[in-house]
């Protein structure tokens, strides 16, 4: 299946230059000679090549990073209502393009809902807190607390879902959070992540879904209020 003459592995997601050179190195030792050329992203000194680590995914992040301003486009254009579902909401630069879009929509009198998670977007910034709430933006978590004296399993159940619609008609749904999605600060290798955005029929599915899960947090979070 795999070889120099048939598939070679390149790296992915969760990878880098020791894990493709134990690749090559189990390879070789099956193969019983030394096979350089089973596997990309190898180590320079293993006959890898400089820039192969930081080329992964490189397209993708650009595209992720276009996402999101992509989604600010229709924001922008939204006459009626906007949802918003996602895990984790960074003070980055992606958030702050979202969070400007959401407060300008809403200052408009469009109708916005807020969806994040308890746990990855437990430091969702105070300023964007302040900014959304001051232009309106109806805002809630789903789960903010997770007892840590239960071993039952769904105390970790998490809202792991991205996606947006914006007026029935518009909606983007994926695996893209609102974030720059950099691993740290010193790395500049980008993770894999894709959205798809659709029109059509399918975005009522879409709305409708995003509005039944809303409706269910404001109703176990008492924020009867906040329901559209």
């Amino acid at each position: 299946i795999t070889g120099p003459q048939q598939d070679i592995p390149a790296p992915d997601v969760i990878t880098n230059p020791q894990i493709m050179a134990w690749m090559m190195d189990t390879y070789s030792m099956n193969t019983g000679t030394t096979a350089t050329g089973v596997v990309t992203g190898k180590p320079i000194h293993l006959g890898g090549s400089l820039g192969r680590v930081k080329a992964t995914g490189r397209g993708v992040f650009v595209t992720g990073r276009e996402a999101a301003r992509r989604i600010n486009l229709p924001i922008d254009g939204a006459r009626v209502e906007v949802f918003l579902e996602t895990y984790i909401f960074a003070d980055d630069e992606t958030g702050s393009l979202v969070a400007d879009a959401l407060a300008r929509a809403s200052a408009r009198g469009v109708a916005v809902y807020l969806l994040i998670d308890g746990f990855g977007a437990r430091d969702f910034a105070p300023r964007f807190r302040e900014m959304l709430a001051e232009a309106g933006v109806r805002a809630l978590v789903y789960r903010p607390k997770i007892s840590p004296w239960t071993l039952r399993r769904n105390r970790l159940r998490r809202m792991h879902r991205k996606l947006a619609c914006v007026d029935g008609r518009r909606a983007f749904v994926g695996g893209i959070n609102v974030i720059d999605d950099y691993d740290a600060p010193d790395d500049t290798t980008p993770r894999h992540d894709y959205a798809v955005r659709i029109e059509g029929p399918l975005t009522a599915v879409v709305r409708a879904e995003a509005a039944r899960l809303w409706r269910l947090v404001a109703l176990t979070t008492r924020h009867m209020q906040l329901l559209p």
